[in-house]
């Protein structure tokens, strides 16, 4: 591999700006496989020489990546769960890198998750500026007549805020979709029991322009970031 500045390493790596390493090198504050380096113009290997600031490795940063995940019934969405409870951490120990999911699922709902290691579009999707509408089937028990469809429109309060969904819709027998804005813990299930429906099942079919379709419970599929971009570009990414 073609040697590199040591200033722009330290930089690609994340400590600093490129003028900000330079004035650390200047300062004998970063060592090169433990001998001090002053000198402007150094170059190094940097898949093979080790870095230091302060006694301490400047390591490379992660390369980013993005994964579409099916999570199943009865599994926390989180990567770790005080309980016991089964996490989708169960489904990512053979991952290089390690993903955090961007947003949750109830423990009892399934479908579409996205999940990645790039803090800046989980913000831009997760943020309520970016307008990223989620889409979800439901099964309910009862039998959904025009009152309790005009009623659901109509929202509930949940966790003391009143809310309601972007649209609603009967998809056939027992089964609803609802498009959700925002989103705030259990909002379904809580609109839903406010008129009387028990719900059997909840599936998130869509994030935005993603969706579910070609997935099968527990999978996981990486996606390039073009792929993240396009469905996002629009309202996030600009």
């Amino acid at each position: 591999m073609d040697l590199v500045r040591l200033q722009k390493v330290i930089a690609d790596r994340g400590l600093c700006s490129r003028r900000q390493a330079e004035y650390l090198i200047r300062e004998g504050k970063i060592k090169v496989n433990g001998c001090l380096v002053t000198e402007m113009g150094t170059k190094v290997n940097p898949e093979e020489d080790r870095i230091d600031f302060l006694g301490k490795e400047i390591k490379p940063m992660p390369s980013l990546v993005y994964y579409l995940f099916y999570k199943p019934k009865n599994i926390m969405s989180t990567l770790d769960d005080p309980q016991g409870r089964p996490t989708i951490q169960d489904f990512l120990k053979k991952l290089p890198v390690r993903i955090f999911p961007i947003g949750r699922l109830d423990f009892q709902s399934e479908g579409l998750m996205i999940l990645t290691n790039d803090g800046n579009v989980a913000q831009r999707i997760n943020h309520p500026s970016g307008r990223v509408q989620k889409m979800y089937h439901v099964e309910v028990q009862e039998i959904v007549t025009p009152d309790i469809l005009a009623k659901l429109r109509e929202g509930a309060v949940v966790e003391g805020k009143k809310v309601s969904p972007i649209h609603i819709r009967i998809l056939r027998n027992h089964w609803l979709e609802f498009v959700l804005g925002e989103g705030r813990k259990r909002e379904i299930r809580v609109m839903c029991g406010a008129v009387g429906l028990s719900v059997k099942t909840l599936i998130r079919v869509a994030i935005g322009s993603i969706t579910v379709e070609g997935l099968i419970s527990g999978e996981l599929k990486k996606v390039p970031f073009s792929f993240i971009q396009k469905a996002f570009y629009s309202n996030l990414l600009t």
